[in-house]
Protein backbone atom coordinates (compact mmCIF):
# COMPACT_ATOMS: atom_id res chain seq x y z
CA UNK A 1 0.00 0.00 0.00
CA UNK A 2 2.71 2.73 0.54
CA UNK A 3 4.34 1.67 -2.29
CA UNK A 4 1.40 2.61 -4.03
CA UNK A 5 0.79 5.74 -2.56
CA UNK A 6 4.54 6.66 -3.18
CA UNK A 7 3.58 6.59 -6.93
CA UNK A 8 0.65 8.44 -6.12
CA UNK A 9 2.70 11.21 -4.96
CA UNK A 10 5.38 11.31 -7.37
CA UNK A 11 2.82 11.43 -10.38
CA UNK A 12 0.59 14.14 -8.25
CA UNK A 13 4.29 16.15 -7.84
CA UNK A 14 4.58 15.85 -11.74
CA UNK A 15 1.23 17.79 -11.89
CA UNK A 16 1.88 20.03 -9.25
CA UNK A 17 5.13 21.19 -10.92
CA UNK A 18 2.87 22.70 -13.66
CA UNK A 19 1.95 25.60 -10.75
CA UNK A 20 -1.57 24.35 -10.06
CA UNK A 21 -2.63 25.82 -6.80
CA UNK A 22 -5.13 24.77 -4.39
CA UNK A 23 -9.09 25.66 -3.35
CA UNK A 24 -7.95 29.07 -1.88
CA UNK A 25 -5.96 29.82 -4.94
CA UNK A 26 -2.35 29.29 -3.70
CA UNK A 27 0.22 27.07 -4.93
CA UNK A 28 0.82 23.66 -3.51
CA UNK A 29 4.00 22.18 -2.28
CA UNK A 30 5.39 19.45 -3.99
CA UNK A 31 4.35 16.59 -2.08
CA UNK A 32 7.14 14.65 0.04
CA UNK A 33 7.04 11.30 -1.57
CA UNK A 34 7.28 9.03 2.03
CA UNK A 35 4.02 6.45 1.42
CA UNK A 36 1.43 8.45 3.57
CA UNK A 37 -1.47 9.64 2.24
CA UNK A 38 -2.08 12.89 4.49
CA UNK A 39 -3.83 16.15 4.15
CA UNK A 40 -1.59 17.41 1.30
CA UNK A 41 -1.72 13.93 -0.77
CA UNK A 42 -5.69 14.45 -0.54
CA UNK A 43 -5.28 18.09 -1.25
CA UNK A 44 -3.55 17.49 -4.24
CA UNK A 45 -5.20 14.42 -5.50
CA UNK A 46 -8.27 17.13 -5.31
CA UNK A 47 -6.40 19.75 -7.53
CA UNK A 48 -5.75 16.82 -9.69
CA UNK A 49 -9.09 15.82 -10.72
CA UNK A 50 -10.52 19.29 -10.64
CA UNK A 51 -8.02 20.08 -13.17
CA UNK A 52 -8.92 16.90 -15.18
CA UNK A 53 -12.60 17.29 -14.97
CA UNK A 54 -13.19 14.37 -12.72
CA UNK A 55 -15.17 13.66 -9.76
CA UNK A 56 -13.62 14.93 -6.90
CA UNK A 57 -13.59 13.09 -3.84
CA UNK A 58 -10.06 12.39 -3.39
CA UNK A 59 -10.44 8.66 -4.15
CA UNK A 60 -7.59 7.35 -6.40
CA UNK A 61 -9.51 5.19 -8.60
CA UNK A 62 -8.54 4.01 -12.20
CA UNK A 63 -10.17 7.26 -14.11
CA UNK A 64 -7.81 9.41 -11.75
CA UNK A 65 -4.74 7.19 -12.28
CA UNK A 66 -5.37 6.67 -15.92
CA UNK A 67 -5.46 10.35 -16.40
CA UNK A 68 -2.13 10.60 -13.51
CA UNK A 69 -0.22 8.52 -15.69
CA UNK A 70 -1.02 9.97 -18.47
CA UNK A 71 -0.64 13.10 -17.34
CA UNK A 72 -3.76 14.40 -19.29
CA UNK A 73 -5.15 17.24 -17.22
Amino acid sequence: MAKDVKTLQALLNLFLTAGDAGEDGNPIAPLTVDGTAGAATKQAALAFQTAAHLVTDAIVGPRTWRKLVEQDF
